[in-house]
């Protein structure tokens, strides 16, 4: 846990993670089983949006849903096609974009 935190310390554009995992980064309890979340991306949305406010960051959860979530939007892919890697990309050039404006 300690190495996480030094690297959300150097306050990255993007966290991606399984919904265990971002609970875990924004301090919350989470189970795993193995590299698997035994939480849906669902619960951990709240600190999902709590870490992309805290940090100004671009907050992914991976799983059977994937999730995005950055300033006030989240974003639910509408198909399975569309990769919660391309949101994050997506996301990543309006954050660019704004903060070259």
């Amino acid at each position: 846990m300690q190495t996480i935190m030094s690297l959300v310390n150097l306050r990255p554009t993007v966290i991606r993670g399984n919904a265990s995992e971002i609970m875990a980064v924004a301090g919350a309890a989470g189970k795993t089983k193995g590299v698997d979340s035994t939480a849906e991306p669902t619960h951990a949305l709240e600190h999902a949006k709590q870490l992309a406010k805290d940090l100004g960051c671009i907050v992914a959860i991976s799983g059977a849903t994937d999730l995005v979530s950055f300033d006030s939007c989240t974003a639910v892919p509408s198909s399975p096609k569309i990769l919660c890697n391309d949101i994050c990309k997506a996301m990543q050039d309006v954050t660019k974009g704004r903060l070259a404006n």
